[in-house]
């Protein structure tokens, strides 16, 4: 088990939504792609009237704080997450919406019965998940004939991979950073073939850009529970980082990231 999905590390990383914000806010002011990662998903998303939808490990919800509008009045949306301090980080302008439920649950085991649901969704989270096909396994379970799974998640070539690749320099045996994505852009399709009969993959194009390292190095340390680096590591990197942004003016970081459209 790698790991990024050990189940003791994932709930030391997300008992609070602290670090998550990190992240989002992260992208959100780094990113060089115009369109934001939650607009492409709502583009991507289909949710027609009367639509039942759950959306598994939701974190903080925020993919909805600017799409409420997206959600139609008469269907109904479920938020449910494996942490009960991220259910109530929530805000109130999504909890307080009549047709929005919130739930503590693990996609591993999901309390529904059979076609339940028309919609499920389940962004950058399959890849925390310590049993993937079990937790598929019950998504395709409570959805119904031809519902759809939307699941996003990032490629082994990403930020992790940008990182391993500096501190390699250091120590080529280097395992910080080292560990592929359980459920990701390069192997999600083969994942999810086993229990939907359509798959697509639509990928995100982007970057991440920096004129100083703060920001970055923030980033690394809000992870340092699903990621394995020592603080000598930290020191190499931040150097490293520092000297490239002096000699090229800014980092650019790659960022590849994709969401897949899964019909039961």
């Amino acid at each position: 088990m790698n790991i990024i999905d050990n189940t003791k590390n994932v709930k030391k990383q997300y008992e609070n939504s602290d670090n998550l914000n990190i992240r989002t806010n992260f992208h959100e002011k780094y990113s060089s792609n115009q369109k934001s990662f939650f607009d492409f998903l709502f583009e991507k998303y289909d949710l027609f009237e009367n639509a039942r939808i759950i959306e598994l490990g939701c974190g903080s919800a925020s993919q909805w704080n600017n799409h409420l509008n997206s959600l139609p009045d008469n269907s109904n949306l479920i938020l449910s997450d494996f942490s009960e301090s991220m259910i109530k980080s929530i805000g109130s302008n999504i909890k307080e919406k009549a047709n929005v439920k919130t739930e503590v649950l693990n996609i591993e085991n999901i309390p529904y019965s059979n076609q339940s649901f028309d919609i499920a969704i389940a962004n950058h989270m399959l890849y925390h998940v310590p049993d993937i096909d079990k937790a598929l396994s019950e998504v395709s379970r409570i959805l119904k004939k031809k519902g759809v799974f939307y699941a996003s998640t990032n490629s082994n070539y990403g930020i992790r991979y940008f990182l391993n690749q500096i501190l390699k320099k250091q120590n080529p045996l280097t395992e910080s950073f080292y560990e592929s994505y359980g459920f990701s852009m390069q192997n999600g399709e083969e994942y999810l073939k086993k229990f939907f009969s359509q798959v697509n993959c639509y990928e995100y194009k982007d970057t991440l850009v920096f004129t100083e390292v703060e920001p970055l190095m923030t980033w690394v340390k809000s992870i340092r529970t699903i990621a394995t680096i020592e603080d000598c590591e930290l020191e190499f990197l931040r150097n490293y980082l520092e000297n490239d942004l002096a000699k090229n003016g800014k980092i650019i970081v790659p960022k590849e990231a994709c969401l897949f459209v899964a019909v039961k």
